[in-house]
C-alpha cells in the first residue's frame, strides 16, 4: 500500500485487494491518510462482508435463477444451465460461502473435475455459469471470483458493407 504525491499535486493511495489492484486521489493530503489507515484496517480484520455475500453459492444462485434466469434467458439455454449447476457446480461447491469462491478453491475444483475425466469444454461451460451468475453482476461485490479460462474462438467481427458506395 502506498501513499504518493501525485504529478498533479492531489494525493494518491494505491493498494491490492483479492489479486486486483485500487487506487484512489485526494485533494488533502489528510484526506489521503485517513483513507489509508481504513484500507489498511480493513485489511488486517479480513476485509467487510456484506451480507448478500455471506450466503452459499447454492442459496445465492436459487435467487439468481429466479430473478435473473427464468425471465432473461430461452429455455433451452435454462436447461443447459440447469444441467451444469445440478451435476457439476452444486454437489461439490453449492455449501462453500459465495465469499470463498477465490480463483485458488475454483481452479482447484477445475483441476479435480479434469484429474476425474470430465471435459475441458463442460469445465469451462460450467466455470462460465458460475461466471454470469455471480455477484458482481448484480452490483455485490468488486470482485470477480472465477479464474481466467480459455474462451471458445470467435469469428472475425469485421464488418463487410453490402452495397459498396461508388464515389462521382
Amino acid at each position: 500500500m502506498s501513499l504518493r504525491r501525485a504529478p498533479t499535486g492531489r494525493w494518491e493511495v494505491r493498494w491490492r485487494e483479492g489479486g486486483r489492484r485500487y487506487g484512489r486521489t485526494f485533494d488533502v493530503r489528510a484526506d489521503a491518510v485517513a483513507f489509508r489507515l481504513e484500507i489498511r484496517r480493513r485489511q488486517q480484520l479480513g476485509g467487510f462482508v456484506t451480507p448478500e455475500l455471506d450466503v452459499t453459492l447454492a442459496e445465492f444462485v436459487g435467487e439468481w435463477w429466479e430473478l435473473h434466469v427464468v425471465p432473461n434467458l430461452a429455455p433451452h439455454t435454462q436447461v443447459g444451465y440447469a444441467r451444469l449447476l445440478t451435476k457439476h457446480l452444486l454437489p461439490e461447491l453449492g455449501g462453500t460461502r459465495f465469499r470463498a469462491l477465490t480463483p485458488r478453491v475454483l481452479n482447484r475444483w477445475r483441476a479435480e473435475k479434469l484429474r476425474r475425466g470430465v471435459g475441458e469444454p463442460t469445465v469451462r461451460k460450467s466455470l462460465a455459469v458460475l461466471q454470469s451468475s455471480s455477484a458482481w453482476q448484480w452490483r455485490r461485490s468488486a470482485w470477480m471470483p472465477t479464474p481466467s479460462t480459455r474462451s471458445a474462438s470467435r469469428r472475425s467481427s469485421r464488418v463487410v458493407p453490402l452495397i459498396r458506395f461508388r464515389r462521382s
